[in-house]
């Protein structure tokens, strides 16, 4: 009717465009136009090593939940709403590597001394790394290195590994070297022994020598054997006898 008056609203998640209220004027027109246009956010940007999806798009009430690449985890916000007044909620999430390297070292070891030797050479394949986020990893030895002689006794031997984001992670395995060794040999009576290596490990010779005024009987030498046994069997040192030649004279009567 003439003169009548509208209040002009948008249903929630639209804008109005044009005039809040329009009038039925005496030429039987309204006095404007309005119309309701859709609100939108503006298009979330992409994040780093992750993803998001969206209820329904960039309007009004659609929620958009974020997730990460394996071995990243999502830092801040893990959604966001299109709000009614045409902006998100909330701050944009980033995706951290937070997952630390996997390392795994091999298994540990026994090595025995060659002969003559108190050391082994020992070697051994470096650890397989791995990472979910990273393809190169920084793997560092912290100790001997593979390839190299060992000394008598157990060593530790421990790996680091670093991913691009530095974190961290340790694997660690034994090196045992041993020596076989035979019981000390006893110098003889009135006598020494002259050893080679330690005297009395696998492969060691030792010589049997005599004080002066005494003679050797028997091995000259003994080597300590595999089976921790000696070879041979031991030399005596014995007085030296002068054997001295006197002639008779036989005396006629």
């Amino acid at each position: 009717m003439l003169g009548t008056l509208c209040e002009m609203t948008c249903d929630r998640g639209y804008r109005l465009q044009g005039r809040r209220s329009i009038q039925c004027l005496a030429n039987r027109l309204w006095s404007g136009t309005a119309y309701c246009r859709r609100i939108r956010c503006h298009v979330l940007p992409l994040i780093l090593q992750g993803r998001y999806t969206c209820t329904h798009g960039f309007f009004v009430d659609s929620r958009c939940d974020f997730t990460c690449s394996p071995g990243y985890r999502i830092e801040g916000e893990h959604s966001r709403t299109c709000q009614h007044g045409g902006s998100w909620s909330g701050v944009q999430p980033v995706c951290s590597d937070t997952d630390p390297p996997k390392i795994k070292c091999p298994p540990s070891r026994l090595k025995l001394a060659d002969p003559g030797k108190l050391t082994a050479k020992v070697s051994w394949d470096p650890p397989a790394a791995t990472d979910t986020a990273d393809k190169f990893l920084n793997v560092v030895l912290v100790d001997q290195a593979p390839g190299t002689e060992f000394k008598e006794g157990l060593h530790v031997i421990r790996y680091k590994v670093y991913d691009q984001a530095r974190n961290r992670a340790t694997c660690k395995f034994l090196v045992r070297v041993k020596v076989k060794r035979c019981l000390e040999l006893p110098p003889p009576l009135h006598g020494y022994l002259s050893c080679s290596s330690d005297g009395n490990n696998y492969g060691a010779a030792c010589e049997y020598l005599c004080d002066g005024g005494y003679e050797r009987r028997g091995t000259s030498s003994r080597v300590c054997q595999f089976n921790h046994s000696w070879s041979g069997s031991p030399a005596e040192c014995v007085r030296e006898y002068r054997v001295t030649q006197t002639s008779h004279h036989h005396v006629k009567s």
